[in-house]
């Protein structure tokens, strides 16, 4: 930031997001969607990314008691590496 300020004589802007929730939120259909409009519909990877996000079933742990499973309808995997490029996917849909 320093630097940039010695270039510019300008401060630099930043912006930080809390994301922590976002991922819940995301309509995965977007992301299908989008990705199946850049050519990646007829790779086998798609397919397979469907399959690994939208037949999901998940539980919660809290105290060591486990909740029922259940398959959420909207959003990316937390803690996946997949996620965060998702994620992209879907912020730049536009």
């Amino acid at each position: 930031m320093q630097s940039y300020y010695r270039r510019s004589h300008r401060f630099p802007v930043v912006a930080f997001l809390d994301i922590k929730s976002a991922y819940d939120t995301v309509d995965r259909r977007v992301i299908w969607d989008a990705l199946s409009r850049s050519g990646a519909g007829s790779s086998p990877c798609l397919p397979l990314l469907v399959h690994l996000f939208d037949d999901v079933s998940v539980s919660v742990l809290v105290l060591n008691h486990s909740s029922a499973a259940f398959s959420p309808v909207t959003g990316v995997l937390q803690g996946s590496v997949l996620s965060p490029h998702l994620y992209s996917v879907y912020i730049n849909t536009g």
